[in-house]
C-alpha cells in the first residue's frame, strides 16, 4: 500500500514512484471536494469527496494505472439554468512514460495511443491533474437536468419545467407587415389564394 499522498500548494496531489515496490501497487484515496474547488470553472462543482481506486502496474520506467474515480457534481442546466447534481464514475486507463526532453520536432502526428499516454517527471506522479483531467472529460458539452427539460420561456424567462406562462411566443416579423395587409385586404376583396 502506497504512503498518504496530500496536495502541496500549488494544488498537485504528487505520488512518488519509488515507492511503488514490486509489480503492482494500489492508490485508495478519498480527497475533500475543496482540493478540487477550481477544476470546472464556470461549468460546475464537485460537492461530494472524490474516490480514487486505482492500480499502479510497472515495467521498468513505465507505468500503467487502472481504475475508477467517483464523485458527485453540480452542474447548471443548459436549458433551464437551474443547477443539479450528478453522480460520476470514471474509469482510467492511463500508459505513464518519463518526460521526453526537447526534440526540437515542431510538428508530429498523434496516434490513437497517444491519447492514452501521459508523462512523469522527477519520478513523481501528479495525481490531482489525473483527477482534474478526468472530471472534465466526464462534464457534457451540453448539462441537462433531464433529458425533457422544458428551458426558459424566451418571453419572460419563467422556468418551463415548472409550470406554463400566458406569453404568446409566436414571432412576426415586421418586415412582412406591409404583405400581411395586403394579403387581407385581396382576401377581403373575395379573391382566393
Amino acid at each position: 500500500m502506497v504512503e498518504e499522498i496530500r496536495p502541496n500548494a500549488e494544488g498537485s496531489i504528487l505520488f512518488d514512484l519509488r515507492t511503488v515496490y514490486g509489480v503492482r501497487d494500489r492508490i485508495d484515496r478519498s480527497y475533500p471536494s475543496s482540493f478540487f474547488e477550481s477544476v470546472l470553472d464556470d461549468d460546475g462543482s464537485v460537492v461530494e469527496c472524490v474516490s480514487v481506486a486505482l492500480g499502479i502496474e510497472k515495467d521498468a520506467d513505465t507505468y500503467r494505472i487502472k481504475g475508477r474515480l467517483a464523485t458527485t457534481i453540480r452542474l447548471g442546466c443548459g436549458r433551464c439554468l437551474e443547477p443539479y447534481e450528478v453522480s460520476i464514475e470514471s474509469r482510467v486507463d492511463l500508459l505513464f512514460l518519463p518526460k521526453p526532453g526537447n526534440s526540437g520536432e515542431d510538428e508530429f502526428e498523434m496516434s490513437d495511443e497517444d491519447l492514452t499516454t501521459a508523462f512523469y517527471s522527477d519520478e513523481q506522479l501528479d495525481v490531482g491533474q489525473l483527477i482534474r483531467e478526468q472530471l472534465r472529460l466526464e462534464v457534457p458539452m451540453k448539462p441537462l437536468c433531464r433529458a425533457g427539460c422544458g428551458g426558459l420561456c424566451p418571453v419572460c424567462g419563467k422556468n418551463m419545467n415548472t409550470g406554463r406562462c400566458s406569453c404568446q411566443n409566436t414571432w412576426h416579423d415586421p418586415r412582412f407587415d406591409g404583405l400581411r395587409v395586403w394579403l387581407a385586404e385581396d382576401r377581403g376583396n373575395g379573391r382566393k389564394e
